[in-house]
């Protein structure tokens, strides 16, 4: 029921978001923005990001405790595949088909799977604080921006300069040592459920349970790795990782007029502000809520752009975090068809239980 709710509500945000952007675009202005774009800067971009496929591939097979089956093109072919998925399906359906894929190529249990594909994205935790707290160091919140964005959607916010900086260079700090607590975290995770568990009486439920639950993923994981060499190195890997879809932005940025400081600070504000947009239910492919949290990711930093030339740049952001990971999927698809398409019930279901258990 939760679930099924949960997307109705992300279609229903998705598309009321989309047509706030077509509202207020001018689409003869945008498709000239759009034509007058760089075809060598969009395919530098499309290429730097997919610089973090093999990076991947690698971080799955250390927390999979490099097992011999698990070879370059069966991880590589999982990864693809469940780009593929998390275009097509909702709710990032596509972790799901790339968990499958891998268990049934490799023969390894779904569960051990599934907690190799958590850990990894556990992992991606303290990175995207460290993302969000250099955001808020470098892009603070200006009242420009704030101003700008009133007058994208129609109404006047208040001025609260002080007040934004203050926020900004909280939530900088917040940020990062979150980060630093969660790496810290990790190496504790057996005793901290232990403690967890001990004082549960004092801590109201709602609270202790979802710890647990996450910290008994992380303890589980570890055990799964084997090795924790293994871990440690794929979490710098996912940190590499995170480094790519930052840069990667930068050339596209830069043929849209930015000079090389502003085109960086903008796609550090386009990951950061971004990602909080793939966490929200949405339609699949995110369609809408990139689209506006994109948007102010670019006018954050750049408040005096062109309505229309952030919006062109926007759509292009979307093919590419979006569509452009899932065409390597396409070419995997003819051989493991499947895999993608015939995944049994009884192995979803093995699944769907082991994520709920996380």
């Amino acid at each position: 029921m939760f679930r099924r709710a949960s997307r109705v509500l992300g279609i229903a945000l998705s598309v009321a978001l989309f047509a706030w952007v077509l509202y207020i675009a001018d689409v003869r202005r945008l498709l000239q923005f759009l034509a007058e774009t760089s075809i060598s800067a969009f395919v530098l971009t499309v290429l730097l990001g997919y610089l973090a496929i093999p990076l991947r591939v690698l971080q799955w097979q250390l927390l999979l405790g490099r097992a011999p089956e698990v070879t370059n093109y069966i991880a590589l072919k999982s990864i693809c595949l469940g780009h593929l998925g998390n275009f097509l399906l909702p709710m990032r359906g596509g972790e799901l088909v790339r968990t499958v894929v891998m268990a049934r190529a490799t023969g390894i249990p779904i569960p051990r799977v599934l907690v190799s594909m958590v850990l990894s994205r556990i992992q991606d935790l303290p990175v995207i604080a460290c993302v969000l707290g250099i955001f808020f160091i470098f892009v603070p919140v200006s009242t420009e921006a704030v101003d700008r964005s009133g007058e994208i959607m129609g109404i006047v916010l208040p001025s609260i300069s002080t007040e934004l900086s203050l926020a900004s260079h909280l939530m900088a700090v917040s940020a990062l040592a979150s980060a630093v607590g969660l790496l810290f975290c990790y190496r504790l995770s057996g005793r901290i459920v232990d403690f967890i568990k001990r004082t549960s009486s004092l801590v109201p439920h709602r609270f202790s349970s979802p710890l647990v639950r996450f910290f008994e993923g992380v303890d589980e994981g570890m055990r799964v790795v084997g090795d924790t060499s293994y871990f440690w190195a794929s979490q710098v890997i996912s940190a590499l990782c995170w480094v790519i879809y930052t840069v990667s932005p930068v050339p596209l940025l830069l043929a849209f007029g930015m000079d090389f400081k502003t085109a960086c600070l903008t796609a550090l504000s386009k990951t950061a502000i971004t990602t909080v947009a793939h966490l929200l239910p949405s339609a699949p492919g995110t369609i809408g809520t990139f689209h506006a949290f994109c948007l102010v990711s670019v006018l954050a930093v750049n408040p005096q752009m062109d309505t229309d030339a952030a919006l062109a740049y926007v759509f292009l952001a979307h093919i590419i975090s979006v569509l452009s990971p899932a065409i390597p999927g396409l070419l995997f698809l003819p051989a493991a068809s499947n895999e993608f398409f015939n995944i049994r019930l009884a192995s979803l279901g093995e699944a769907t239980k082991t994520v709920s258990k996380r």
